[in-house]
């Protein structure tokens, strides 16, 4: 096993696997600070304009896991962000999901959308329905 030593802390890690899952990688990891964080997210939007989608989702994806107690970190950007990438790999149905989840992160409900879509609707047929009719 290769070790290299942490910037963040004294103690050496293990190199990134992200696909590979270990029976000995500590999975409650700490909680990352607002620099930490600000850091992975530039890394993931360095990974998307690089056109390495793939590796930008699994950038985001730890980002979201590790970011859950920062205060003020607007999740739902990150969510938004994944389901970008998502719609770029063409996993539309995961897409979906991540999109749903940065609405449920934002606090818009998908009924309240589906009823301004209603009154955008009636709205336009009653202008519709005054407009003259050219014969």
């Amino acid at each position: 096993m290769t070790l290299q030593k942490s910037t963040l802390t004294n103690s050496p890690r293990k190199l990134l696997a992200p696909n590979i899952p270990s029976a000995a990688q500590n999975t409650s990891r700490p909680a990352l600070s607002v620099q930490e964080a600000k850091d992975l997210w530039e890394h993931a939007v360095l990974l998307f304009k690089n056109y390495d989608w793939s590796e930008a989702v699994v950038c985001t994806q730890r980002l979201l896991r590790r970011s859950q107690h920062i205060a003020g970190f607007d999740r739902a950007a990150v969510w938004a962000n994944l389901g970008i990438l998502r719609m770029h790999l063409g996993e539309y149905y995961l897409a979906l999901e991540a999109f749903e989840r940065a609405m449920k992160e934002a606090g818009v409900s998908t009924a309240d959308e589906t009823d301004l879509d209603d009154q955008r609707k009636s709205t336009l047929l009653r202008f519709l329905n005054r407009a003259p009719t050219h014969r």
